[in-house]
């Protein structure tokens, strides 16, 4: 299968790329090849989306997700571990490192409740959070705390985010916590 290369990819700043999949590819007259085999093709796509794609984005990612994390924090500190279990996607998992595995918006929502039994009211509070992405897939990490009278917690979690009929859902959790 033969790809046609577009003069889109064709920027100054891939010819380095260019030059190690397409060694008759002219970096200094920027004269691509105009037929590139498959291989070569995905090889060049990949040197170009994969960067792309997972580059930290923080300000797109940091807006579309605040209000998200806005309204979960404020529900699980007041025990609305029903609402809470509605940010996860249907087929949702939370990860509790080495411990259990949590699957689905109703076990979900189980486990929010028994959490809650045990701490009580509390404040989660999001620290050293990374945001990265595309646009139907969102990844965080971050630290927190719980803050409770019955103790406070420390841990860290990833959150995969998972855009869903125009909504983003939380696909996937992995956390730790003291």
């Amino acid at each position: 299968m033969v790809v046609r290369l577009t003069s889109q990819l064709c920027k100054a700043m891939w010819w380095k790329t260019l030059a190690v999949f397409l060694p008759g590819a002219d970096a200094a007259t920027q004269t691509p090849l105009a037929d590139m085999d498959k291989e070569r093709h995905c090889a060049l796509c990949m040197s170009y989306i994969v960067p792309y794609t997972f580059t930290k984005r923080p300000d797109y990612q940091r807006c579309s997700q605040k209000p998200l994390y806005v309204k979960s924090e404020e529900l699980s500190g007041s025990g609305h571990y029903e609402e809470m279990a509605n940010f996860y996607h249907p087929e949702g998992v939370i990860v509790e490192k080495g411990k259990s595995v949590t699957m689905g918006r109703k076990e979900i929502g189980e486990l929010f409740k028994k959490f809650f039994e045990e701490i009580g009211s509390h404040k989660f509070v999001r620290k050293n959070s990374v945001y990265q992405g595309t646009e139907d897939y969102l990844i965080v990490q971050s630290d927190f705390e719980v803050q409770s009278d019955k103790g406070d917690h420390k841990g860290n979690f990833i959150h995969i985010w998972k855009k869903t009929d125009g909504s983003w859902l939380i696909f996937h959790e992995e956390f730790e916590m003291n």
